[in-house]
């Protein structure tokens, strides 16, 4: 599944040449919520495309993530710690994302950095303009190798899914791939999903961060660390 603005002729060409149909549906509902959203369906059979579109209308989330070759043990992490977010308080974010950390043993492998793909973390109806502007900037980098959320940094299903998804971007798009890799190898600072920084070195100390994928500047970051807040994640 895309967002529609990701289509175009090229696109569809694309799509057609290697026999997939695409389909563009306009939901009213996305798993549960009253929310108005078009999202375009990509597969060789139709049925699938039925099946995928009526899961997420009603919600049904294991059903959806079977279709997307989702870990079993992810799909079932996801449900149960997912209503996290009804249950925080306002101001705060990350309840899933909190959740996976705390499953998560070092060393985590860059495969799993998922910090720079909000696709299924966040529910839309809570997000403000300014974490929809955040989520935006980010997201289009495409900066991940896995479309889920792990159960933990440290799941083999998930690794094994991102591993062969980078070797499939790494022969059609070595300098893409290489580009990804390289930015999932980055120490993060994590407080929240709005609040995050990401090195631009190993030695976090001179405090140098990327701006394009960063909401607090590396100084600040550095200053919460001491004073207990957040984590520093490092990537192997």
């Amino acid at each position: 599944m895309v967002q529609e603005s990701a289509l175009n002729k090229e696109f569809g060409r694309q799509c057609e040449k290697n026999g997939l149909l695409v389909e563009i549906r306009d939901l009213k509902r996305l798993y549960g919520e009253e929310i108005r959203v078009k999202i375009a369906y990509i597969s060789k059979e139709k049925e699938l495309i039925e099946n995928a579109a009526r899961a997420e209308e009603t919600g049904d989330r294991k059903k959806i993530a079977s279709l997307l070759g989702y870990p079993a043990c992810c799909s079932d992490f996801f449900i149960k710690y997912f209503p996290l977010h009804d249950q925080q308080p306002s101001g705060e974010e990350g309840g899933i994302t909190k959740k996976v950390l705390s499953f998560s043993k070092k060393p985590y492998p860059h495969e799993l950095n998922f910090f720079f793909n909000f696709d299924s973390r966040l529910k839309p109806s809570k997000l403000n303009a300014e974490q929809i502007k955040i989520v935006e900037n980010i997201s289009q980098y495409c900066l991940y190798f896995i479309n889920h959320v792990p159960c933990s940094l440290n799941c083999k299903a998930s690794l094994k899914k991102a591993r062969a998804m980078a070797g499939v971007i790494k022969e059609r798009e070595p300098g893409f791939a290489e580009t990804v890799s390289s930015v999932l190898k980055k120490p993060i600072f994590y407080l929240d999903d709005f609040l995050i920084s990401v090195f631009e070195h190993s030695k976090v100390e001179n405090s140098r961060i990327v701006p394009e994928l960063s909401t607090i500047t590396g100084k600040n970051a550095l200053k919460k660390l001491k004073s207990g807040k957040g984590r520093l994640l490092r990537f192997k």
